[in-house]
């Protein structure tokens, strides 16, 4: 967003609403990434939000979902808007290639996060695998609580002395234990995708505004760039 504050410093109407797209789309491809890593979010909930935060006309809304709500589609715009728009402008190959190291940088992020927390990276156990695992729970559970229960008999047919507190340390531990148990088990459900809507969750929605803002602040400093002395002594400006 910087190069193209930059390269685009002019502030008529066509250069704006280039540059406001630009800065749309980027923010749709955070979107449909974070909706696609998460579980709870189906693709058309996904493409829905953006449209509703105007992120994506409708028709781009339903190109993106005919490409199955994969985030790299407005980065392919993206780059074809560069292309076309920096035709005019002086040094066009280098500053394409630039751009386009960048999108593919975008690209090969949205792809890392992606693997990382969605199906790819985030597979679910078989349900037979799920079964054995809660089973073998309950199982170690209920020979805890045999083991306390054998443990507290013996305490109290036995001759040694404090019993109460042993007794109590062990009904502690047979109360405890499951709960611990199940304390971890909901906790692991809640990291395991960062971009849910769980309370230990990344905020999106504050990082998709202080995008925007920044991008915005990009622009703004690349439009009024040329009413610095300095800056128009540099460039050559009249």
């Amino acid at each position: 967003m910087a190069l193209t504050s930059v390269w685009f410093p002019e502030t008529d109407d066509k250069t704006k609403l280039f540059k406001e797209t630009i800065v749309r789309w980027g923010l749709a491809t955070l979107a449909l990434m974070c909706g696609s890593a998460d579980p709870d979010c189906t693709e058309e909930e996904c493409v829905n939000s953006c449209v509703a935060r105007s992120l994506l006309t409708q028709d781009e809304a339903d190109m993106v979902t005919k490409m199955g709500s994969n985030a790299v589609v407005p980065l392919l715009w993206m780059f074809d808007a560069y292309e076309v728009n920096l035709e005019s402008k002086r040094g066009t190959d280098f500053k394409s290639h630039s751009i386009e190291s960048k999108i593919l940088a975008m690209r090969s992020g949205v792809g890392g996060v992606l693997t990382a927390v969605s199906s790819f990276g985030l597979t679910p156990l078989p349900l037979v695998h799920l079964i054995l695992m809660s089973a073998l729970v309950k199982m170690q559970l209920f020979l805890l609580a045999i083991k306390e229960g054998v443990n507290i008999a013996d305490i109290v047919v036995g001759e040694t002395s404090g019993k109460t507190p042993q007794i109590m340390f062990s009904i502690l531990m047979t109360l405890s234990t499951p709960i611990i148990f199940q304390g971890l088990l909901e906790f692991v459900i809640m990291i395991r995708n960062p971009f849910g809507n769980d309370w230990v969750d990344f905020p999106t929605h504050l990082y998709h505004q202080q995008m925007r803002d920044e991008m915005f602040q990009f622009i703004a400093a690349g439009e009024e760039a040329d009413s610095l002395d300095t800056v128009r002594d540099i460039k050559g400006l009249d």
